[in-house]
């Protein structure tokens, strides 16, 4: 006996979120003057509310996530710069946005630092840190 052929079409996809059709609308420019604007909309209108609203993919922007990581991630914005300015702000939101900021971004960097496998051959002593510019 022979298995019926299985078409793709016959199991249609499941229908998206209602939250993740604002994805498909959002795009992020480059560069630092975008990287900046981005961060004072997120400082003025949603860094009171970080500790609170962070963990809520549900939240429209600039509450719930500051969307900095593209600009942090490739020196685009200076996560020294971003750290102060919160700092200065004060509050709950700051100070854990700060904490995820600076204390979790240092241990990923010690984790991949001190963690390699015996197979990368390479010693944490070997890792050079690259400057974004």
């Amino acid at each position: 006996m022979r298995a019926a052929a299985v078409v793709v079409e016959d199991f249609p996809a499941p229908p998206f979120p209602r939250w993740t059709k604002r994805l498909a609308e959002a795009h992020t420019v480059g560069g630092a003057g975008a990287g900046y604007a981005r961060w004072q909309r997120f400082l003025q209108s949603g860094l009171a509310a970080y500790a609170r609203d962070r963990n809520d993919a549900a939240i429209e922007w600039p509450r719930g996530v500051s969307r900095l990581s593209g600009y942090i991630h490739h020196a685009q914005v200076s996560p020294f710069r971003i750290a102060r300015e919160a700092e200065q702000s004060g509050g709950k939101g700051a100070e854990k946005f700060l904490d995820e900021l600076l204390i979790w971004r240092e241990l990923a960097f010690n984790s991949v630092a001190w963690t390699l496998s015996a197979t990368d051959n390479v010693s944490p002593s070997r890792l050079q840190v690259v400057s974004g510019g």
